[in-house]
């Protein structure tokens, strides 16, 4: 398989400056809850509309790192270097210098839970070489490969509004990628699957190390910015925290699965689980909150009706198994 907070401060005292209300300052608020097993859309609001991908972008570079481990057979114990074209004056909980090196474990972790833009790139970056490499060539932008594999990825997963232009969603010379909220969900679907990914989305908190240049290994604690981990069954999937247009947010809350006897005597299983994206909001966290409620609360409704869908389909999402 070949595939592979203060930007937001700055608005709001912008916006105050100039007298605009900071709700009018953020861009119209998306979510959607959905039920991943099934597909089944329970609740949205502005799901298609084109968003900037911002920090939501790391989810697809974590989720691609995990595929091309396990494709590859690449131990994710093994060092990399951090490259100097990395963007260590952006979100860079650990510190990072170029020349450091860390482990992919400990990227990954420090990318997902923190959205540790210095750790995606150093993590596209190592790969970008690899796959590279591997196909007898070289280029002098290993992390535009990885990016484009990350776009293999999404249209792989019919996210047809989704183009990442990096691994860390920054804007770079003036761009950015671009998603929507339907994608994510999908993307979210995708990755939950994953139980490696699943394993790191559900840490509160982790230890994580890195190896500066000429100096001994430096250990952080690193802890998980989803606001809801622990609380309605939330087991992941990752907090994106605030952009330009406001906070997103993406959470998989779990129930147990729905058995029921048949008359031969076996059992059919109905897994559960919800899928909750909120885009642009003025606070995600307490969206995200209140939409698993309702979720669950429409996924009840829907089971007594029989798991009935509409006569067109359009209330189902189906995400490809890859």
């Amino acid at each position: 398989m070949d595939r592979f907070l203060a930007g937001w401060k700055r608005m709001v005292a912008t916006a105050v400056a100039v007298g605009v209300s900071v709700s009018a300052a953020i861009a119209t608020e998306g979510y959607m809850a959905i039920e991943a097993y099934s597909g089944k859309v329970l609740v949205a609001s502005q799901s298609e509309t084109k968003k900037s991908a911002g920090p939501m972008t790391s989810l697809a570079t974590a989720i691609l790192v995990l595929d091309w481990a396990r494709v590859s057979k690449t131990d994710i114990g093994r060092k990399v270097i951090v490259p100097p074209s990395a963007p260590l004056a952006g979100p860079n909980p650990l510190g990072l210098a170029a020349g450091d090196q860390i482990k992919l474990r400990d990227a990954l972790y420090s990318c997902l839970l923190r959205n540790d833009a210095a750790a995606a790139s150093t993590l596209a970056t190592f790969i970008g070489v690899e796959l590279e490499m591997k196909r007898g060539r070289r280029t002098s932008n290993p992390e535009g490969t990885f990016v484009k594999e990350m776009n293999v990825l999404a249209k792989s997963l019919n996210m047809r509004r989704t183009k990442f232009a990096n691994s860390h969603g920054l804007a770079a010379s003036g761009k950015n990628g671009t998603t929507c909220v339907s994608d994510m969900a999908r993307l979210s679907i995708y990755a939950m699957r994953d139980t490696g990914f699943a394993y790191y989305a559900k840490q509160a908190s982790r230890q994580v190390s890195f190896y500066p240049q000429g100096g001994s290994a430096k250990t952080v604690t690193v802890k998980n910015q989803n606001p809801l981990l622990g609380k309605l069954a939330v087991n992941g999937v990752r907090a994106a925290g605030g952009g330009l247009n406001g906070e997103s947010l993406s959470v998989s809350s779990q129930r147990s699965p729905i058995v029921n006897e048949l008359p031969d005597g076996r059992s059919s299983i109905r897994n559960r689980r919800l899928i909750v994206v909120v885009y642009d909001s003025n606070q995600a966290g307490a969206r995200a909150q209140q939409l698993i409620g309702q979720g669950w609360k429409l996924y009840d409704q829907w089971e007594a009706s029989g798991f009935n869908n509409s006569a067109d389909g359009k209330d189902i999402i189906r995400v490809p198994v890859l």
